[in-house]
């Protein structure tokens, strides 16, 4: 920051002489030579280059500082006489006088001088050379005095508000820096968006309450004044302080009567940020507010779908909130009707409903509800996919087929059809059908352009490695109808099959996702010990395999939402990083390191 700082008030101080110099061989080696601590032929080209340009401060400035460097007090001080014989009303050349007092260890002297200038220069053109010149010798006190005396001789207390608020940042005083930004916006208005830029470009971790004060205190001085509310605002997002940007969106919408616009895109922020409850406490503002308000329908959608993330946010699952989700549906589609426009709503209700609450029938009755509404057959296509995976968790194989391969016909060549494919492929493999399966998932895996491709190379990998290993294939098969047995909630015979390949097959390749596959079980039925016990198991005697990284993102999760131990969960997070730098999930898991060390919204 600080370098940074200096580098713009040095361009600020010899803007000609750097143009110049960008142009001059001379003036390059001349910096090179200074540089690199080469300060007699420092001198010689600063020399050379001042005669040719007398009033530039920088070559002045710059034979002086090698002078000093070289332990040459006097050499520097007989130049600056001369130059200031040339020029003596210089107000820079004067400030130097001062640095040489310093450099002598004359420090009263040295602030005596300076004290005198900052009292006795008139213009606006001095001040500023003076007050540039304290800045770039990181004098800021004296640099602010300057500022504050010019306000007070030229009668403009918005005078310099740029530079004043650079200085503040450098003596990391964001309070100050953000008021002397608004200084600048409302001394020309029109400023507003490089004000806006600036003051959301200082708001890190650690400035935000500096600058949250500033904004509210000129907020209370100039209530009027809507931009400076809705800057504050946008800070509030930008820091992701979401409860204070939900108060300040509800305010700015009535003071600006937007019908909840602003509060449903907000809630849509705080959706993708996994703030599922502050984003149905927006929703609900929606809903209680505007009734008449094209975002009403989609406020009480989206309240439904908030349920149904944070229910999966959660390991194990939070039941409870997959029951508001249906239920919210359930309302939604009760008062609005079921028609093409909520025929997402549909699906997702029916899918909680057959997979997560044990009501096949009523979400079924949803999804045969879509496939008979007038709208496009590609809209219908999840919904009948779906009814496929309900034959399938009936055990009709051929109805679950079927349905599958008219989807997979229909669509060809597209994701869809790619989509229908792999459950054709998965149905096969459930079967014990494996080479046909493989057959199926390479030309999904092939084609790296689907978006099902991964789970394809999963599934032919996974079957390829572990068959042809014994004449049977028992193990293959008993770990297929053990997946088909978790996939139709039928967990205690998922376990007896589990076991069995155990027992009979001890130490075969399959033994990782056995675990894996407890473990899952266990996480289901929301038995968080039996479910850590497994994913220990993977990680002690499997963890160079590729169910390592699974199993300690999925034991961080537990410590993190079923045990509460924050800090556990942050060190495994971390621990995952550092041992499967590879790993598919190492994006997420530094997103959860952040948050769990509450740095949203910082560089994340």
């Amino acid at each position: 920051m600080k370098h940074l700082f200096v580098l713009t008030f040095s361009w600020v101080l010899f803007a000609g002489a750097v143009i110049f110099a960008q142009n001059d061989n001379e003036s390059h080696l001349a910096n090179e030579y200074f540089n690199d601590g080469e300060y007699e032929k420092a001198i010689e080209l600063y020399k050379k280059l001042n005669r040719q340009a007398p009033n530039v401060e920088f070559y002045v400035q710059r034979v002086i500082d090698s002078y000093l460097s070289l332990q040459q007090p006097d050499e520097a001080r007989d130049f600056l006489e001369k130059a200031l014989k040339k020029s003596p009303e210089n107000i820079q050349f004067q400030a130097m006088v001062g640095m040489l007092y310093e450099r002598g260890g004359k420090l009263a002297e040295a602030e005596a001088h300076w004290q005198k200038l900052v009292a006795t220069v008139k213009t606006q053109s001095d001040f500023a050379r003076l007050a540039a010149w304290f800045t770039n010798a990181r004098k800021t006190e004296l640099a602010k005095a300057a500022y504050a005396r010019a306000r007070t001789v030229l009668n403009n207390p918005a005078l310099f508000a740029n530079e004043l608020a650079n200085v503040y940042q450098y003596e990391n005083n964001f309070e100050g820096a953000t008021v002397e930004y608004l200084n600048v916006y409302f001394t020309n208005k029109s400023q507003y968006s490089y004000v806006k830029a600036q003051i959301l470009r200082m708001a890190k971790e650690d400035n935000v309450d500096a600058m949250e004060k500033a904004l509210l205190t000129v907020i209370q001085k100039k209530p009027e004044d809507l931009e400076v509310k809705e800057l504050l605002y946008e800070f509030y997002l930008q820091t992701n302080r979401y409860s204070d940007a939900l108060a300040q969106a509800k305010a700015l919408d009535k003071l600006k009567k937007e019908s909840g616009s602003r509060v449903f895109a907000l809630a849509q922020t705080l959706q993708n940020a996994r703030e599922y409850d502050l984003s149905n406490h927006a929703l609900d503002y929606i809903v209680k507010n505007y009734k008449e308000s094209p975002n009403y329908q989609a406020a009480m959608q989206e309240i439904a779908k908030n349920f149904e993330l944070k229910a999966f946010s959660i390991v194990p699952l939070d039941i409870e909130s997959v029951h508001k989700a249906v239920n919210n549906y359930a309302t939604l589609l009760e008062q609005f009707g079921r028609r093409e426009a909520l025929a997402e709503a549909m699906y997702r209700k029916a899918r909680l409903q057959i997979f997560y609450l044990d009501d096949v029938e009523g979400g079924l009755k949803e999804l045969e509800t879509i496939e008979r509404l007038n709208m496009p057959a590609i809209k219908k296509v999840d919904a009948r996919l779906l009814i496929g995976d309900v034959y399938l968790l009936q055990g009709d194989f051929l109805k679950a087929k079927d349905k599958y391969m008219a989807v997979e016909n229909e669509f060809k060549e597209t994701q869809t059809g790619a989509m229908a494919k792999f459950r054709d492929a998965k149905l096969c493999y459930f079967k014990g059908e494996f080479e046909l399966a493989k057959s199926y998932l390479k030309i999904l895996k092939d084609n790296t352009s689907n978006n099902i491709a991964n789970d394809a190379i999963q599934l032919f990998l996974l079957i390829q490695d572990n068959t042809g290993l014994d004449t049977t294939e028992t193990a293959m098969q008993l770990f297929a109808n053990a997946q088909l047995a978790v996939y139709r909630k039928n967990f205690p015979n998922a376990l007896k099959l589990l076991d069995s390949l155990l027992y009979q097959f001890p130490n075969h390749p399959l033994s990782d996702d056995v675990y894996w596959e407890k473990a899952q079980i266990y996480l289901a039925l929301g038995d968080v010990d039996n479910a850590m016990k497994y994913l220990d198991k993977i990680l002690s005697d499997y963890g160079e395999d590729v169910r390592g990284d699974d199993a300690l993102f999925a034991k961080a999760e537990l410590y993190e939402h079923a045990l509460k131990d924050k800090k556990t969960a942050h060190d495994l997070y971390l621990d995952l990083l550092v041992k499967y730098p590879s790993s598919l999930f190492k994006v997420e898991a530094r997103k959860r390191i952040r948050r769990l060390r509450g740095e949203q919204g910082f560089g994340s």
